[in-house]
């Protein structure tokens, strides 16, 4: 039987469209099927409908009495708590780093998964800032498979782990960003502190996200200095890079990320 040429033009149109779709979710970070059982999608779809036994009851109606509670809102920290917080951070690095892995002052209710540690040394020439640690961390911040990608980025720019100082807003992971934000005052006030104690040459805030938006915004001028590098014809914008979970679940990102660390080492160094 001869080949319809109109046929062939829709096959390969099909195979196009399959092609976009297999990319574009790759790109999303998909690279695995999640059923354990194949799913015939060109099958019928049979809707399952409730069976005349199973009927749904009807729902009675909403009186005074039943009506739903007012979702609660975050709230700021005691000042109480507040003040023992501020009160209890030592003033040197050393003891800094023993209090935010074991002092009580840093519980919250809010905090899920165990306080994980900074690493580097004071004096560092970057100081990367993240929002907390990831779910793979164990014995320090960014040693699961973000810490790898950064490792990556960092020889990009010339630069090896032992050089940067790698920090979090939060010494532990955060059930929600709601209490977060009610509490960023708080957290920016131990921020301050760690770089101060850190005294990196410059600052790195990875993550986009609006609570380090904000870390951003709200350090003070000091520290905000810290996030320029010198250039020939005065200061370039401070680099608030992608977070490196990001970058794996959107390889897209990487590239432009990866120049942006070259250019920055090389002012830095330059």
């Amino acid at each position: 039987m001869a080949e319809n040429p109109g046929n062939n033009g829709r096959i390969d149109d099909n195979r196009s469209l399959i092609d976009s779709l297999v990319n574009w979710w790759e790109i999303a970070g998909v690279a695995d099927a999640v059923q354990e059982q194949g799913r015939d999608w060109s099958s019928e779809i049979v809707p399952v409908l409730a069976q005349p036994d199973e009927a749904v009851p009807a729902r009675p109606p909403v009186t005074s009495g039943d009506a739903p509670r007012p979702r609660k809102t975050a709230t700021p920290e005691a000042p109480a708590r507040q003040h023992d917080v501020m009160a209890s951070m030592p003033g040197d690095l050393d003891a800094f780093r023993g209090w935010w892995m074991g002092d009580p002052a840093l519980n919250a209710p809010y905090a899920n998964g165990p306080r994980i540690a900074p690493s580097g040394t004071s004096g560092a020439k970057f100081m990367l800032v993240a929002d907390m640690p990831e779910q793979d961390d164990r014995d320090m911040l960014m040693s699961g498979r973000a810490g790898r990608l950064l490792d990556r980025m960092l020889g990009a720019a010339g630069l090896a782990r032992d050089s940067v100082y790698v920090a979090s807003l939060l010494p532990w992971r955060a059930l929600d960003a709601h209490p977060v934000r009610a509490n960023l005052a708080l957290w920016m006030t131990v921020l301050e502190r760690h770089i101060q104690l850190a005294a990196p040459q410059k600052l790195i805030i990875l993550g986009q996200n609006d609570i380090m938006a904000r870390v951003r915004n709200n350090l003070p001028q000091n520290a905000k200095n810290l996030l320029f590098v010198n250039h020939a014809s005065g200061q370039i914008e401070p680099l608030a890079s992608h977070h490196p979970r990001t970058m794996l679940t959107n390889p897209a990102l990487k590239a432009a990320n990866w120049t942006d660390w070259r250019a920055l080492a090389r002012e830095a160094m330059g």
